[in-house]
């Protein structure tokens, strides 16, 4: 039986009685030339031959129908599957770009609160800045330049630097220009202190003097012998000190 004939119930329910086909019937009367008269059956035997009709078409059209939903669940797995692949790469953009505006927030914030550092240190840099230029025309003095780098604004060939460097908020004062000399080392030194500084906001210039003054009276030196405060016991200066520099060391453990 064709699938398409069981699913529309259009069964061929006479051969299950098991009496003779209308041609066969055709056939014996052309044949004994007498006229044969249908032998009669029982309504048991209709009724059983109904309800076996029945279950059959059901059993069918059941099969089919699961057969169906078989089918539209394997499309639909595939689909989310698909769909799961095409999406999977746009969650992590969209959480890549959350983190990224997240850390925007936060260095824009910390800058915020170092502002009052910042301006004090503007205002140092440019003074010493304008002292250079006056300077400039004696013999073999550098030009001051300013820029934008490290996170901060430095002033180079700066007579204010003093013996090397002071960061101040986000500006550096370089008492030379470690651009020429190529000293990344040391600009990435400073910049931790920037950073420092966005961390600690106003406490910042009171926790350098405090680390400063116990490093010195407890005379620790420098590498290069001289006392500078910048020794162990300076806390402010442990994690710039460190390679690659950090603001602080990490914890234990990590």
């Amino acid at each position: 039986m064709r699938p398409d004939r069981a699913r529309t119930f259009d069964l061929e329910l006479p051969s299950l009685t098991g009496g003779p086909k209308a041609g066969g019937a055709s056939a014996e009367r052309a044949g004994t030339g007498r006229e044969a008269h249908p032998r009669p059956v029982s309504s048991r035997r209709r009724c059983s031959d109904f309800v076996l009709g029945v279950g059959f078409a059901l059993e069918h059209g059941r099969s089919s129908i699961f057969q169906a939903e078989a089918g539209m669940a394997g499309r639909d797995s595939e689909a989310a599957n698909r769909g799961g692949a095409l999406a999977s790469p746009v969650g992590e953009a969209a959480r890549d770009r959350i983190a990224e505006n997240a850390r925007l927030l936060g260095d824009l914030a910390g800058k915020a609160w170092n502002a009052p550092n910042t301006i004090l240190g503007l205002a140092y840099g440019t003074l010493g800045h304008l002292a250079g230029q006056v300077n400039r025309f004696r013999p073999g003095r550098p030009v001051p330049r300013i820029r934008v780098g490290h996170n901060a604004v430095e002033f180079l060939n700066n007579p204010a630097g003093g013996i090397g460097a002071i960061t101040i908020g986000n500006t550096i004062t370089y008492s030379d220009d470690p651009y020429e000399r190529g000293d990344e080392r040391y600009m990435a030194h400073e910049r931790a202190h920037t950073i420092q500084g966005q961390q600690l906001g106003p406490l910042y210039l009171p926790s350098n003097a405090a680390g400063l003054l116990l490093s010195a009276l407890r005379r620790e030196r420098d590498p290069d012998g001289g006392i500078t405060g910048h020794g162990p016991s300076n806390w402010n200066e442990r994690g710039p000190q460190m390679d690659p520099p950090r603001p602080w060391p990490p914890r234990r453990g990590r």
